[in-house]
């Protein structure tokens, strides 16, 4: 049926509908259905839904119990029909099947992935792509075991014009000339990835490679990564001039010197960095190894993130300990009136426990609040607590909630605002809208 609805009109319609609030799992079904209805109004409404329908593709689910193998074949079957499909994609998540219950691979350890024939002409088909997302979900890979073509397929991805933010998790022999080329993107997540360290990367190739990737990285975020990578990514950063990071999340490793190598990034390229946030997991206490977020090493750091556990809550120091010893660093020791920049901080809370009363739970947070009432932190504008529901139940929210109207009133009292938030659907993996939040 034709449109007698001006071009402009149904853009703007297809643009507000694409655009509903999809904060849960339920919010996103109801947005791409209504997107589908759309398509099928008239020949007018069906590229500007597709549009959107297909600008974020995420093979790394599952979706009514298909294997990640399956969908990825199935869209690239899609990709062969309707071609104009693929420069709709701007966002991509590709991701391994061998953890999967419905995997023919399933409790083999056998990856499709690396060898998979259909994966570097789908890749190609997606021209206009900005973000992208590879994960091998827990199998940690080797790059060379990925076939030739597939390598090569995603070098010519990392070298899209267009593309401006990758995550990359459970990948070891990463080249070193890859990583490089990769800083010269906005945003990059690396998890469990480990540089290829049997082939000494020479002192040229680093000069060839500068001049020719010079780094914008803004946003980078390092989890579980060794220290080789660290080391080779500060050598990639440290060409920018002006330094181009501007934000670093930091999820550190169990094992020693991870932290002592991020201590040397900071120091190195550290000077610009105004986003910081420090995210331990949630199950296990992380390396104890100091590091540096003083004035001096990130003298305009305004924006911090914690992750907190309760797990640790036995643990030496407590759920806060790493974080009061983080916070301390911002106060002056030789000026009790001088003032840090820190604007905002974010606390996103775990495995919150069922206490017997509001009173446990304020005494827990009371040293914090004590902190933050320093006269170093009178530049102090906003506290937000975040809740989980994936790993924080009804009643400990509950109870939390109850608690949670006495917390910081000192600092209510000077302006701080201060709110609590519950998470409803979270997504748990690794990202690329995990380097923004």
């Amino acid at each position: 049926m034709p449109s007698c609805l001006p071009a402009e009109l149904v853009e703007h319609i297809v643009y507000e509908v694409g655009h509903l609030p999809s904060t849960n799992p339920e919010g996103e079904r109801t947005r791409i259905s209504t997107l589908k209805s759309c398509a099928l109004v008239s020949f007018a409404f069906l590229f500007p839904s597709q549009r959107l329908l297909f600008h974020t593709i995420d093979l790394d689910s599952f979706w009514r119990h298909l294997t990640r193998k399956k969908c990825s074949l199935r869209f690239h079957r899609l990709l062969s029909s309707s071609p104009h499909v693929g420069t709709y994609v701007r966002e991509l998540r590709l991701g391994d099947d061998v953890e999967d219950d419905y995997s023919a691979n399933a409790g083999t350890n056998r990856s499709w992935l690396p060898q998979a024939t259909h994966i570097p002409s789908m890749l190609q088909m997606m021209p206009n792509l900005t973000a992208f997302s590879l994960t091998f979900n827990g199998d940690v890979i080797q790059w060379k075991s990925l076939s030739a073509e597939i390598r090569s397929a995603l070098g010519r991805l990392f070298r899209l014009p267009t593309l401006q933010a990758v995550t990359l998790e459970f990948i070891t022999g990463f080249p070193p000339q890859l990583l490089y080329s990769l800083a010269r993107l906005k945003c990059l997540g690396l998890s469990c990835v480990d540089v290829d360290t049997s082939t000494p990367f020479k002192c040229e190739d680093q000069t060839h490679l500068r001049s020719h990737s010079k780094s914008q990285l803004e946003a980078l975020y390092l989890r579980g990564t060794l220290q080789p990578t660290i080391l080779a990514l500060t050598a990639a950063l440290s060409s920018a001039s002006p330094v181009s990071l501007r934000k670093l999340l930091v999820t550190p490793t169990v094992e020693p010197g991870f932290c002592t190598e991020i201590a040397q990034l900071l120091l190195t390229i550290g000077s610009g960095i105004s986003h910081f946030g420090w995210l331990p997991s949630i199950h296990f206490s992380p390396s104890s190894d100091p590091i540096n977020i003083s004035s001096t090493t990130l003298p305009h750091l305004h924006t911090l993130r914690f992750t907190v556990s309760f797990r640790q809550m036995r643990s030496r120091g407590g759920p806060f300990h790493k974080i009061h010893g983080l916070l301390g660093q911002l106060l002056s020791d030789t000026d009790a009136t001088a003032t840090n920049n820190i604007k905002s901080i974010t606390f996103d809370v775990n495995f919150l426990q069922v206490a017997s009363d509001e009173k446990s739970i304020r005494s827990t947070w009371r040293p914090i609040e004590i902190l933050l009432e320093h006269p170093g932190f009178a530049r102090l504008q906003e506290i937000k607590i975040r809740l989980p529901t994936s790993t924080n139940g009804v009643q400990a929210r509950g109870m939390f909630g109850l608690a949670f109207e006495y917390f910081f009133v000192g600092l209510r009292g000077r302006g701080v605002k201060v709110t609590m938030e519950v998470l409803h659907g979270r997504d748990e993996r690794f990202l690329v809208q995990d380097c923004f939040l």
